[in-house]
């Protein structure tokens, strides 16, 4: 088993990783155990491997954190985005078609009354052509009257000039009323063109609203597309992040069984070099003199092994 110096402590570990991954702009998970090993200068590799190990677990952790918030963020935005686009949507829709029916109920309203006028007016029309009709029959009648008379009663010729003064008078103003019913009668047919007008303007933005309708409610098939599209994205974006949550246990499964090998390997080296030294400890107390030169040097070419053995 690895004894824990007490000369070394986790925050110590820990600092010497942020400079070294700091100066080599790399992750603090690329920082090797030799090279804290070399910037410290003392510990074994089970003692400074162990905290290494540490510092790593703890930033992936971190990072662990900090995904799940990120996507549950993301997951709280994507909701409250389709919502929002939803609501808005349907609200313009909602509004418009309002809009839509109150001006195209207007229009007819107008376009009832517009015509019920036009009727009243050729009524009024029709009425009017058949008493200047009636009045005109009537005075050529009491012409027609007065000239048979004058005719056949030579005797009361004098009356009858009195009469036809009269005649004439009513004759001319049987004139000027027809003059002025057919003064009226050119109004009212200048009126009903200004209404015919009237009414083909109206038909003209009856026409335009109902297509603004049909635009609005297509416009409204669109929106409701869009959202049955974003949630389908939305779907999409969870199930790639199961799949991502998988992949990362996987990875941390195997990192943490690599590192109990890895610990493993390290106990098993730390007991070979132990009892390759006490193999050597025990030839040198029993050889001469001589040969402790040649065991110093069998000493170090061991301890180089080992030391190449702990890098790879």
């Amino acid at each position: 088993m690895t004894k824990t110096n007490p000369d070394i402590s986790l925050a110590q570990i820990r600092a010497i990783m942020e400079m070294i991954a700091r100066d080599n702009g790399c992750c603090i998970t690329q920082v090797e155990i030799r090279q804290v090993q070399s910037v410290l200068g003392k510990g074994s590799n089970g003692t400074i491997g162990a905290f290494v190990k540490q510092v790593k677990d703890e930033f992936f952790g971190a990072r662990n954190y900090d995904r799940t918030n990120i996507s549950s963020h993301l997951k709280s935005a994507l909701i409250g985005e389709i919502d929002r686009y939803v609501d808005n949507a349907k609200e313009c829709v909602n509004e418009r078609l309002e809009s839509t029916s109150r001006d195209n109920e207007e229009l007819s309203r107008l376009n009832d009354e517009m015509h019920e006028k036009i009727c009243e007016l050729e009524i009024e029309l029709k009425a009017s052509k058949d008493d200047g009709a009636s009045q005109l029959c009537e005075i050529s009648n009491s012409l027609a009257k007065s000239e048979q008379k004058n005719d056949s009663l030579l005797d009361i010729e004098t009356r009858k000039d009195a009469e036809n003064e009269i005649l004439r008078k009513d004759l001319g103003l049987a004139n000027n009323e027809i003059k002025d019913l057919a003064k009226s009668i050119g109004a009212l047919e200048a009126n009903i063109t200004s209404l015919r007008d009237k009414v083909a303007d109206l038909d003209v933005k009856q026409r335009t609203t109902t297509e603004e309708l049909s635009k609005a409610e297509r416009e409204h098939m669109l929106a409701e597309q869009n959202t049955v599209h974003l949630q389908q994205s939305f779907e999409f974006l969870s199930q790639q992040k199961l799949a991502l949550e998988q992949e990362i246990a996987e990875l941390k499964s195997r990192e943490n069984s690599l590192a109990a090998m890895n610990k493993q390997l390290q106990e098993k080296l730390e007991l070979a070099n132990n009892e390759r030294i006490r193999d050597l400890l025990q030839t040198t107390l029993s050889e001469p003199e001589a040969s402790k030169k040649t065991l110093k040097e069998r000493k170090k070419s061991t301890a180089n092994k080992a030391s190449e053995q702990t890098s790879a």
